[in-house]
């Protein structure tokens, strides 16, 4: 489960292992944070990707298109 979660959110690369070891940890051990501590920290930082890649692969796809 923690692989598919990272896939996910790296887009199915796995070249650098430091953050797949990292991600997998904290998969492992659900770390909580911020004022949503009910909600696990995976969960809100793939909604934080969610909303962030989209805009950032915009931008990247205007610039190429100049």
């Amino acid at each position: 489960k923690c692989s598919k979660v990272f896939n996910f959110l790296f887009g199915g690369r796995r070249n650098n292992n430091r953050n797949q070891i990292e991600w997998e940890n904290l998969c492992k051990y659900q770390l909580k944070s911020g004022n949503l501590s009910d909600i696990p920290f995976l969960a809100k930082t793939a909604a934080f990707f969610n909303k962030v890649m989209p805009i950032v692969s915009g931008q990247r796809w205007s610039v190429i298109n100049r």
